[in-house]
Protein backbone atom coordinates (compact mmCIF):
# COMPACT_ATOMS: atom_id res chain seq x y z
CA UNK A 1 0.00 0.00 0.00
CA UNK A 2 1.35 3.40 -0.96
CA UNK A 3 1.02 5.96 1.80
CA UNK A 4 -0.45 9.33 0.84
CA UNK A 5 1.63 12.46 1.45
CA UNK A 6 0.71 14.68 4.37
CA UNK A 7 1.99 18.11 5.32
CA UNK A 8 3.23 18.51 8.88
CA UNK A 9 1.39 21.25 10.77
CA UNK A 10 3.33 24.47 11.21
CA UNK A 11 2.64 24.42 14.94
CA UNK A 12 3.04 21.23 16.95
CA UNK A 13 -0.65 20.94 17.82
CA UNK A 14 -2.12 17.45 18.12
CA UNK A 15 -5.51 18.37 16.68
CA UNK A 16 -3.90 19.85 13.54
CA UNK A 17 -1.81 16.72 13.07
CA UNK A 18 -4.84 14.46 13.47
CA UNK A 19 -6.91 16.57 11.08
CA UNK A 20 -4.23 16.67 8.38
CA UNK A 21 -3.68 12.93 8.64
CA UNK A 22 -7.40 12.17 8.37
CA UNK A 23 -7.75 14.57 5.44
CA UNK A 24 -4.82 13.00 3.56
CA UNK A 25 -6.17 9.49 4.04
CA UNK A 26 -9.69 10.55 3.03
CA UNK A 27 -8.44 12.35 -0.09
CA UNK A 28 -6.45 9.26 -1.06
CA UNK A 29 -9.58 7.12 -0.78
CA UNK A 30 -8.11 5.09 2.06
CA UNK A 31 -11.22 5.02 4.23
CA UNK A 32 -10.28 1.80 6.00
CA UNK A 33 -6.89 3.19 7.02
CA UNK A 34 -8.55 6.46 8.10
CA UNK A 35 -10.93 4.53 10.35
CA UNK A 36 -8.04 2.51 11.83
CA UNK A 37 -6.11 5.70 12.57
CA UNK A 38 -9.11 7.37 14.23
CA UNK A 39 -9.86 4.24 16.28
CA UNK A 40 -6.27 4.05 17.49
CA UNK A 41 -6.30 7.70 18.51
CA UNK A 42 -9.68 7.40 20.26
CA UNK A 43 -8.71 4.30 22.23
CA UNK A 44 -5.54 5.98 23.52
CA UNK A 45 -6.59 9.64 23.52
CA UNK A 46 -5.99 10.32 27.22
CA UNK A 47 -2.41 9.03 27.12
CA UNK A 48 -1.18 10.53 23.83
CA UNK A 49 1.23 13.42 23.40
CA UNK A 50 1.98 15.09 20.04
CA UNK A 51 5.00 12.82 19.43
CA UNK A 52 2.92 9.71 20.12
CA UNK A 53 0.31 10.82 17.60
CA UNK A 54 3.06 11.56 15.07
CA UNK A 55 4.44 8.02 15.42
CA UNK A 56 0.97 6.53 14.89
CA UNK A 57 0.31 8.80 11.89
CA UNK A 58 3.61 7.75 10.27
CA UNK A 59 2.16 4.25 9.92
CA UNK A 60 -0.50 5.65 7.60
CA UNK A 61 0.98 8.68 5.79
CA UNK A 62 4.35 9.98 4.60
CA UNK A 63 5.13 13.45 5.83
CA UNK A 64 6.56 16.18 3.64
CA UNK A 65 7.99 19.54 4.59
Amino acid sequence: MKKPACKLPEMAVSSHLIGLTISSLKNAGQTHEMNEFVSTILVNQMDLEYDDILQIAKKYVSFKA
